[in-house]
């Protein structure tokens, strides 16, 4: 659980592992990342990886209980076809209680404390992934010059595209 995990990395750190296939059923050819986080409300952190080149790859908050929390009205998670990588490839995410205005916000909700998970289904490379934790005010002069903005009406239609996705998946 998030104690072991934490006891393991440190908080806002990652561990990374492979999948093998007779300890938990989880997938050899699949790469897992897995942090606890903690976050204030005046902070944010940045999460980044090389390109993942994966056919599929992901990164989701949970609760410290390791539970999913709303994907359905909140941007909590990622997908490699949501994701947009920077002008250098790289992939950025920026989690933080308030939106950024950036592509890859993560919203943890009200959750200061959880975990973050990311998979890597057969990548290319092998991935590593770096943390830093800033201030939500000067969060921009931590990201490329070129990262896009993202206008309140922006974000609320992706999200409104996220919940309409949802409730068609169980049948809405």
């Amino acid at each position: 659980g998030s104690p072991k995990l934490l006891k393991m990395a440190g908080m806002n750190q990652f561990v990374s592992f492979y999948g093998d296939a007779p300890r938990g059923s989880s997938n050899p050819l699949a790469q897992y990342g897995q942090a606890v986080y903690e976050i204030g409300p005046d902070e944010a952190l940045i999460i980044e990886t090389e390109n993942p080149d994966a056919p599929y790859w992901g990164i989701s908050l949970g609760t410290w209980w390791w539970e999913t929390i709303d994907p359905t009205n909140y941007k909590n998670s990622i997908n490699g076809h949501q994701a947009v990588l920077d002008s250098d490839g790289k992939f950025r995410a920026v989690l933080t209680r308030r939106d950024p205005g950036v592509p890859n916000w993560l919203d943890p909700v009200c959750w200061d404390v959880g975990i973050i998970l990311l998979r890597w289904y057969r990548a290319a490379k092998e991935q590593h992934i770096t943390t830093k934790k800033v201030p939500f005010a000067q969060l921009r002069e931590h990201l490329p010059a070129d990262t896009p903005v993202v206008t309140p009406a922006q974000r609320a239609e992706e999200i409104d595209r996220r919940r309409r996705a949802v409730m068609r998946l169980y049948g809405y």
